[in-house]
């Protein structure tokens, strides 16, 4: 690097890559932490609700002269949740999939 003179261009460079590194890990884990705060308030909100519908679906089919009309709805419901559970279950198995591809790829990175 003394031969061509550029060792202060690399000490500048890699000082802005420091600082770009810094700032760009700042920034998502700012983000993150909005993010996560802001799902976890949502998905309050949504296990509420929810649990308010079962309880008046559950109050209606206990009162209903008959209680079968309520039937498909709640097994559509459950339905519903049986297939967003497998969803979740499957988009989670994928997700350890990816993780775990990652790291055979970085382990791979670091031998060579």
């Amino acid at each position: 690097y003394t031969l061509l003179h550029i060792q202060k261009w690399l000490d500048a460079l890699e000082t802005a890559n420091h600082e770009f590194y810094t700032l760009s890990k700042q920034r998502t884990n700012e983000q993150a932490t909005l993010i996560s705060g802001e799902s976890k308030a949502k998905r309050q909100e949504a296990d509420k609700a929810y649990k308010t519908l079962v309880e008046m679906i559950n109050a209606f089919a206990l009162t209903a002269d008959n209680p079968q009309v309520f039937k498909e709805t709640i097994q559509n419901v459950n339905r519903l949740i049986d297939y967003e559970n497998a969803v979740m279950k499957a988009r989670d198995t994928r997700n350890k999939q990816k993780k775990c591809l990652l790291r055979r790829r970085r382990n791979r990175i670091k031998r060579q």
